[in-house]
């Protein structure tokens, strides 16, 4: 089978009110389920066809969306793989808008615990699904939806997602009353980190007690993959202190954190930076 088809482009999927994202959709092995894989990339990342264009990008094309997609099949075959594309790209910086408010145009996070990302992030994925099912892939995606565990993987600038949600994580869970919202929270079973960073000068990795105190009270698997590039960045030297302190929380409050320090002898590299997506999903196929 060629590798065309072992994904799919689907654009404009609706998910939290009038927000849409464009998506790589690949469907489990043998249509065998047993969770979600949701893939949220960092700058320069985009679907083959832009990088193409694009002399500088064009260098990056192994690590595309289209791309990733394909190792993530490899690496979680019983699952659907959801790749999300940025509803907005300013160059080569990636806004995810649609799940956490930008405060410019290189796509620097503003937390707000009601934006909304949780709900969109829900409705994208039933949407998947249900495009899925009409065409006839499989007709029981949709409503095995609910039995499905939900991993949720951020690299780089897509941190801010997953940094987002456990700002909506302590809101939902302390307010309640949305039972569906909080029954889908309670899908979630991992969320991968890969060498997390922006251009903000602060909340790169998320510190704060009580959001962290959610996390662990979740029972959520963390996995923590950094690098030198960012951890040692002697220009941004709050990513490393911010990160130290959200793993060091974690391991010393009953968290489920894996931390791994890749490339640690080496000096900081982009080329490193990418590779520890690869090595990542290594490591997992090497423990199953």
């Amino acid at each position: 089978m060629s590798t065309q088809n072992l994904t799919r482009e689907i654009f404009h999927v609706k998910g939290y009110n009038n927000r849409s994202n464009n998506v790589i959709y690949s469907p489990p092995t043998n249509n065998v389920s047993d969770s979600i894989v949701v893939y949220f990339g960092g700058d320069i990342q985009n679907f083959n066809e832009n990088m193409m264009k694009n002399e500088t990008l064009e260098k990056y094309i192994k690590w595309s969306l289209n791309n990733i997609a394909l190792l993530l099949r490899q690496t979680f075959c019983n699952s659907h793989i959801i790749v999300v594309q940025p509803c907005r790209i300013v160059q080569t910086f990636s806004c995810f808008d649609n799940f956490v408010k930008s405060t410019s145009n290189t796509g620097n996070p503003f937390h707000l615990p009601t934006h909304g990302g949780l709900e969109h992030l829900q409705g994208l994925i039933k949407n998947v699904l249900l495009n899925k099912s009409i065409e006839g892939d499989d007709k029981d995606s949709l409503n095995a939806f609910e039995d499905l565990s939900i991993k949720l993987i951020g690299f780089s600038k897509g941190c801010v997602v997953l940094n987002q949600f456990l700002y909506e994580f302590y809101y939902w869970m302390e307010k309640g009353g949305n039972n569906d919202i909080i029954n889908f929270i309670k899908q979630i079973t991992d969320m991968y980190w890969l060498d997390g960073g922006h251009n903000g000068g602060q909340n790169v990795w998320i510190t704060t007690d009580e959001l962290l105190q959610t996390l662990i009270l979740l029972g959520i698997k963390v996995h923590a993959h950094v690098t030198p590039y960012q951890v040692r960045d002697k220009r941004r030297p709050h990513i490393g202190t911010e990160e130290a302190i959200f793993s060091k929380f974690l391991a010393d409050n009953g968290g489920q954190i894996h931390r791994v320090l890749h490339f640690g002898d080496e000096e900081p590299s982009v080329d490193n930076h990418f590779k520890v997506i690869t090595e990542t999903f290594n490591s997992v196929n090497n423990s199953t």
